[in-house]
């Protein structure tokens, strides 16, 4: 809309010009054109060396000789003031006697004389402004032939100076279509950027709203996984605790079989010095055989079996309620929406960089529109 409004008054101010033109032509530029040239001609002669300022500057000196010439001049101009003032007084009493002799024929002539010197005069009148007017037309027709030529000078100065406006205006029309061409296909560009900005705005949305879902799914997941592992903490704990256990009960029982292995040997020991002594003393009481079954009876194996199967099948449960496979959607849902980013990051600035381009194009279509202007 807005390329189609400054067509528009592309085209006004287009016709604006050739109006303009056509007035200079007309009116205008023969006007100038012939100040023009009588300017040039008074500057020439004011400029020349015979006949300008300088010539005539020393010319106006008067030196002495001119002027003793210039006082003897003078004195013959009073002597023949004073000479045409007696002729005249001469003259005119001789005009005198003429009318009066001119009455007199008059007089003797009659009616038929007054009327043809009265004919004559009124003749010669009419001849007088019969070449009057003759010599109007001839200095009409002189001025006209003058015009006619001046005119036909101009007219071939006009149309060269139309032949190079014509071109000149092609060639900005032909720069005007060619920006306008350039700026349309930036326009197209910037409504695509926009177009596909828009839908990757609507898709960065999505992806935000599908982020946020996955970002409260994995926070409860992560609950969850500190829970479990806690929990896994707490049965390895327990784990460790019992493998402990164990362990002492194995030392234990190795001790007492030591022990019993020992005392086996001092029973035997005894025996055979009862079965070979004849000196009656009395033989200490056998010790007793100490039963590693009695030691063992405070633990229950059926009970230790249990507990580490209980502590085996809650830490499968534990493994099994960590959904690994929604934390690994999540991620890829995060990659996913770091790259979207990134390519509307990318779109935005090739955006930017076609606004830039299109506001430099209108830039210099303005600018050549002005010097065009100019001109």
């Amino acid at each position: 809309a807005q390329c189609r409004t400054h067509k528009l008054d592309l085209n006004k101010e287009i016709k604006t010009l050739e109006r303009r033109i056509r007035t200079l032509e007309e009116s205008s530029i023969p006007k100038l054109q012939m100040e023009l040239r009588n300017l040039m001609s008074s500057r020439e002669n004011y400029n020349s060396k015979e006949t300008g300022l300088p010539m005539l500057k020393s010319k106006c000196v008067t030196s002495d000789e001119d002027q003793a010439r210039l006082q003897g001049l003078q004195v013959n101009m009073n002597d023949a003031r004073v000479q045409m003032q007696e002729f005249e007084k001469k003259l005119q009493s001789e005009e005198e006697k003429v009318s009066s002799i001119q009455q007199e024929i008059l007089n003797a002539g009659g009616q038929a004389l007054k009327n043809q010197i009265s004919a004559v005069e009124n003749a010669k009148q009419e001849a007088e402004q019969a070449s009057t007017k003759l010599n109007e037309a001839m200095v009409s027709m002189q001025a006209l032939k003058k015009a006619l030529d001046k005119l036909l000078r101009n007219k071939a100065t006009t149309e060269e100076e139309l032949n190079t406006l014509q071109t000149q205006l092609q060639g900005k029309t032909e720069e005007y279509k060619t920006l306008e061409g350039e700026a349309y296909s930036v326009m197209e560009a910037f409504e695509k950027c926009k177009e596909e900005e828009l839908r990757k705005e609507k898709e960065l949305l999505t992806y935000r709203k599908e982020a946020d879902v996955c970002s409260k799914t994995l926070s409860k997941e992560k609950a969850a996984e500190v829970e479990l592992c806690g929990n896994a903490d707490e049965c390895l704990r327990k784990l460790r605790d019992l493998d402990s256990q164990m362990e002492h009960c194995n030392r234990e029982m190795e001790k007492l079989e030591g022990e019993e292995v020992r005392a086996c040997h001092e029973y035997d020991i005894e025996d055979e010095n009862e079965d070979d002594g004849n000196d009656g003393l009395t033989l200490t009481p056998k010790l007793k055989i100490l039963d590693v079954s009695v030691l063992l009876s405070k633990y229950d194996k059926s009970d230790l079996k249990d507990s580490i199967e209980v502590l085996e099948r809650e830490r499968d449960t534990l493994a099994k309620n960590a959904n690994m496979s929604a934390i690994a959607e999540y991620r890829k849902k995060e990659a996913d929406y770091f790259a979207r980013v990134s390519e509307l990051d990318v779109i935005t600035n090739e955006r930017n960089d076609a606004r830039k381009a299109y506001e430099e194009l209108r830039r210099l279509r303005l600018e050549m529109f002005m010097d065009g202007f100019g001109e």
